[in-house]
């Protein structure tokens, strides 16, 4: 589950089997809830953890995501 979102990474909340650490990798994938219902594809790298708690960073973050950074505009 996304808790929160802004155009350089995301903080999620998993259930995982195991724990994911710092400098873990994962592919995402979530519908915005814009009216299209835009679907983001990313890599991100897992920057801290707390429990379920996971901050993370778009791996792709020097580079601007134009639909993602009009989402956030709105």
């Amino acid at each position: 589950m996304i808790m929160d979102i802004s155009a350089s990474g995301v903080k999620l909340k998993l259930d995982v089997d195991r724990p994911l650490k710092p400098g873990d990798l994962l592919q995402i994938e979530f519908k915005l809830d814009d009216s299209k219902h835009t679907l983001i594809q990313k890599t991100v790298v897992i920057r801290n953890a707390n429990d379920s708690y996971y901050g993370t960073a778009f791996k792709d973050a020097g580079s601007y995501d134009p639909v993602l950074g009009f989402y956030l505009m709105g």
